[in-house]
């Protein structure tokens, strides 16, 4: 699960898929907010003695990019692992299972004839081979 790094708001599933750029309950950007997040510590760091300004900042962008690389590769991991799912509803109009049941009827006609045919095929050479052996 995807967190937003502002508000703490876990993402569920579909809303990492619909939108895996931005928080749906707060609206930001998540590069961009880890960009500046990111340059504001630069800048910081900068005030002890290390560069700054534009150069942190796009220090931070690139820390920021890797970071996202690095998410997306995660998440392409977790979809192909098998997962097991649960089917808590299964929701059919009675009209159309009562359709799909009278289509599974007619279809297995044809499968019952053919069926019989090998019984039958399969007896007939019992029986052949039971009169040669006699």
């Amino acid at each position: 699960m995807q967190q937003c790094p502002s508000c703490s708001y876990e993402l569920t599933m579909q809303e990492q898929v619909d939108n895996p750029d931005s928080c749906p309950k707060c609206g930001i950007y998540f590069e961009k907010f880890l960009a500046k997040q990111a340059a504001l510590k630069e800048a910081a760091l900068s005030e002890g003695g290390r560069t700054g300004g534009l150069a942190g900042a796009k220090a931070g962008m690139r820390q920021a990019r890797a970071k996202r690389v690095e998410q997306e590769r995660e998440l392409a991991d977790s979809r192909s692992k098998p997962t097991h799912v649960s089917v808590v509803n299964f929701d059919v109009p009675f009209w159309d299972l009562v359709r799909f049941m009278v289509k599974f009827v007619f279809a297995t006609i044809p499968a019952a004839i053919i069926v019989t045919l090998l019984v039958y095929g399969f007896a007939s050479i019992v029986s052949v081979i039971g009169m040669i052996l006699r």
